[in-house]
């Protein structure tokens, strides 16, 4: 079976920079404002593929695997924890977005609170990388030799 978590999982990551960078670019541009809400939003619409892809390319390791490699088992709890995480996180930022936008209270202070939290969550992405990262290029996770 084709392990479809490495072809998914590069696209929330650049969509969620993109997304923050947009964010930014919107506070000088109010129009850019709507495709912040495309770039979140298909940013979450990978997040969620790239979580269900990663849960089931860690049953498959799980069922061929017996043991493991020193701290791998913590790794791949950390990095599912950490992609998790950064699932909710951005599906409240999202939440919070919208209710602005209905509420129509993109002011100043609102705004800068969403480019602030848009940043942040690229601190989980970053980390949620890493963690990727170790478990792939450190323990050889998913790579056929």
């Amino acid at each position: 079976m084709i392990d479809l978590h490495p072809l998914v999982t590069h696209f929330p990551i650049v969509l969620f920079f993109v997304y923050a960078i947009f964010e930014i670019m919107a506070k000088y541009k109010p129009e850019y404002d709507k495709l912040t809400f495309g770039f979140l939003i298909a940013g979450l619409v990978f997040a969620l593929l790239s979580v269900l892809t990663g849960n089931l390319a860690h049953q498959i390791y799980q069922e061929n695997t017996i043991g493991g490699g020193v701290g791998i088992a913590e790794a791949i709890e950390i990095h599912e924890n950490l992609a998790t995480y950064t699932l909710f996180y951005y599906l409240g930022v999202l939440v919070l977005k919208f209710y602005f936008a209905v509420k129509k209270k993109i002011e100043k202070k609102f705004r800068l609170l969403i480019i602030i939290l848009a940043i942040l969550g690229l601190i989980l992405v970053v980390y949620t990388g890493l963690y990727g990262g170790i478990l792939v290029f450190q323990n050889g996770i998913g790579v056929s030799l």
